[in-house]
C-alpha cells in the first residue's frame, strides 16, 4: 500500500470514529442523558456502526473520562472522543500552531527561565561562568465547558443533515470558545479554574492606522517587543481575523504595489511568518512564538439532559439576578448537551506574545 493510500485510509477511519462520537452525543440527547438508554438508541439507529462495541462499554462509567484521573484509562469512549478532537483541532488556533511545548497534567516539570552565559575567550583569560535557571511548574486540570441546546425533534431526526448540523454546532462551540480563551487579553488566570490567555499582560501596541506604512510599523513594533524580551522566535506566528487578512491582501503601498502579497483570507504569510486567521481574535493582530507556549491537552467529556433550567445567553450572569431570563428545557422540548474539554496553556516567558490593538480594518 502506498503512503497516500494509507494516509487516506487512516483519515477515513478517524472520521468514522469522530462521526460515531457525534452519534453517541445524539443518542445521549435522545435518551435524556441516560448512558444505558443511549446504547439502545445508538444500536437501533446505527446498527451497522463499527463502534457499537465501544459505545456499549462506555455505558458503564468509570470515574471520569478525563485522562489522568483514576478512571481515565478505563473509559472506552476516549478513542472516539480523541478522533473528534482531531477533527476540530485544525480549525483552532492552538491546533494550527507548530512547535508548542507539550507537557502533562498534574506532573511537576522544570521550565527554563534564563540561559547560560557564553562569550569569546581571550588567550589565557577565564571563560565566562553562568548557570541555567529553572522554575518548577505543575499544570493542574482545567477544562473548557459549554453547552449547545437542540430541539428534541432535531435530536430524533433520522435526516443525515440533522446529524451534520449537530456536529457543526458542537464543533463551532468548542472552536470559538477555545480561540477566545487562548487569545483574549482580558482573560486573566483564575486559580483552580482557568489559565490566563497567552496575551494577558502582553505588550499592547495601539494601531496607528490602516495604510501600508502604518500597518508595517505596527507589526514591526510587535516583533520588536518579542525581540526585546529575548524571544528567539523559533516558531513565530501572526494571528488576525479573516476580514483583517482580506483587507491586508488587497492593501497597496504608495507605489501601488501589494504591501502583503502572500496574505490571503485563509492566512498565508507576512515576511515569511505564517499567518493564522480566527474570528475570535477580535480587533487585534497577535504576534507570538509557539515555542514559548506550554500546552497540556486531555479528553472530552459529554453529558446531556432535558431536566434543567438554563440561561441561554453569552456571557451568562454569574450569579443570576432578578433580570436573568431562564429557560426550562423540559417545558420547551429542548435538550442541552454539555461538552467539557480538558486543556491548559501557559507562556514559558512573559514576552512570548505581543499584540496590536484597535484594529478596525
Amino acid at each position: 500500500m502506498t503512503e497516500p493510500v494509507r494516509d487516506l485510509t487512516e483519515r477515513y477511519l478517524a472520521m468514522q470514529k469522530a462521526q460515531s462520537f457525534v452519534r453517541y452525543v445524539i443518542a445521549l440527547a435522545v435518551s435524556g442523558g441516560d448512558p444505558m438508554a443511549a446504547v439502545s438508541v445508538f444500536r437501533a439507529r446505527w446498527p451497522n456502526s463499527k463502534h457499537i462495541d465501544v459505545v456499549e462499554r462506555a455505558a458503564v462509567g468509570a470515574g471520569s473520562t478525563a485522562s489522568g484521573n483514576w478512571g481515565g484509562p478505563l473509559a472506552p469512549l476516549s478513542p472516539l472522543a480523541a478522533e473528534f478532537v482531531e477533527l476540530i483541532r485544525p480549525r483552532t488556533v492552538i491546533g494550527r500552531l507548530q512547535g508548542l511545548r507539550r507537557v502533562p497534567f498534574n506532573v511537576r516539570f522544570p521550565t527554563q527561565t534564563a540561559g547560560a552565559s557564553v562569550g569569546w575567550i581571550a588567550e589565557g583569560a577565564p571563560a565566562q561562568g553562568g548557570a541555567l535557571a529553572f522554575a518548577d511548574t505543575t499544570f493542574g486540570k482545567s477544562k473548557i465547558g459549554g453547552f449547545i441546546v437542540i430541539t428534541d425533534e432535531l435530536a430524533r431526526s433520522a435526516d443525515p443533515a440533522a446529524e451534520m448540523l449537530i456536529q457543526r454546532d458542537l464543533s463551532n462551540a468548542i472552536v470559538a470558545f477555545s480561540d477566545q480563551a487562548f487569545l483574549d487579553p482580558a482573560l486573566a488566570a483564575v486559580v483552580d479554574v482557568s489559565p490566563a490567555s497567552v496575551t494577558n499582560g502582553a505588550t499592547d501596541i495601539e494601531s496607528t492606522g490602516d495604510t501600508a506604512e502604518e500597518v508595517t510599523a505596527d507589526l514591526k513594533a510587535a516583533f520588536a517587543a518579542l525581540a526585546a524580551a529575548g524571544i528567539q522566535m523559533s516558531d513565530p506566528y501572526i494571528v488576525m481575523k479573516p476580514t483583517t487578512a482580506l483587507f491586508l491582501a488587497g492593501l497597496e503601498n504608495a507605489a501601488g504595489v501589494p504591501a502583503f502579497p502572500n496574505v490571503t483570507v485563509a492566512g498565508g504569510s507576512i515576511w515569511g511568518v505564517p499567518v493564522l486567521t480566527s474570528a475570535s481574535v477580535g480587533d487585534r493582530i497577535v504576534v507570538l512564538d509557539a515555542a514559548e507556549i506550554l500546552l497540556a491537552e486531555g479528553d472530552l467529556e459529554v453529558e446531556a439532559s432535558n431536566q434543567a433550567t438554563v440561561e441561554m445567553a453569552a456571557p451568562v450572569d454569574s450569579p443570576p439576578d432578578a433580570s436573568t431570563v431562564m429557560t426550562s428545557l423540559w417545558q420547551e422540548n429542548l435538550t442541552g448537551v454539555m461538552v467539557r474539554r480538558y486543556i491548559r496553556w501557559q507562556r514559558r516567558r512573559a514576552g512570548a506574545t505581543a499584540f496590536v490593538s484597535g484594529v478596525t480594518f
